[in-house]
Parts: structure tokens; C-alpha cells; sequence
């Protein structure tokens, strides 16, 4: 008998790669914009078209030949899509909120030191 615990972590953890490359790719100063890696566009094309036919492409060879993979009703696909949305959404909200924090607590130790010390922070250049 087939479980579907092992499909759904399946589709889960191919989502996630492509959630956590389009997350960590973007925002400066390390961080270059999407279009400007164009070897990882191609991948995450491959990566979208893959995880999209597993998910949303009725029961066929291809699931019987992945074991991970069974046929999932069709709203149950939807619930788990819209999962994978909001993840994306959580990781880029988590990600803009700590980068901004982090630049805003860097200015603030900077005032504070030069202020009191006339000390700064050393700023990272890109490499």
C-alpha cells in the first residue's frame, strides 16, 4: 500500500529549493538580481517545470515508476500548492525583515560609536 506522506515530502522538498534559490538570490549588497545568472534561471526553469508536473499532472507512468510519488486528489494538490505559495512568501517576508534589520542595526552601532568613540563598524565589500 502506498502512503502519501512520502509524495508530499517529496513535492515539498522540490519546492524548496526553488523557494530558498529565488529568496537568497535577490537584495544587495552580496546578492545579484535573477536575470543577471542566467545558468540559474535555466535550473530553476528545469526545477519549476519538474515540480510542477509532479504536482499538478494526473496519475501516469511516471508515478508508477517513483515510488515517492502517488496520485493526489486534485484539491489536496491545490491545498499543497497554495502551502508552497505562502512558504515562499514567509521566506521572502522573513528575509527582507532581517536584512533590513541587520542594516538598521548596523547604522544605529555606528552612531552609538562614533558618538562615544568615534569608532565605526568596518563595512564588508562585495566579492
Amino acid at each position: 500500500e502506498k502512503r502519501p506522506e512520502a509524495g508530499v515530502l517529496f513535492i515539498i522538498a522540490c519546492w524548496q529549493l526553488v523557494i530558498n534559490a529565488l529568496v537568497f538570490n535577490v537584495g544587495k549588497p552580496f546578492r545579484r538580481g535573477l536575470w543577471t545568472n542566467s545558468w540559474l534561471l535555466g535550473v530553476l526553469t528545469v526545477l519549476v517545470t519538474f515540480d510542477s508536473y509532479v504536482l499538478w499532472a494526473p496519475g501516469d507512468s511516471f508515478r508508477r515508476k517513483v515510488p515517492a510519488v502517488i496520485d493526489l486528489p486534485l484539491m489536496f494538490r491545490a491545498k499543497l500548492f497554495g502551502l508552497v505559495l505562502a512558504n515562499l512568501v514567509a521566506a521572502y517576508t522573513a528575509d527582507w525583515t532581517v536584512t533590513r534589520a541587520h542594516q538598521l542595526l548596523g547604522h544605529v552601532i555606528n552612531k552609538c560609536l562614533s558618538r562615544f568613540g568615534g569608532y565605526k563598524l568596518a563595512k564588508s565589500e562585495p566579492s
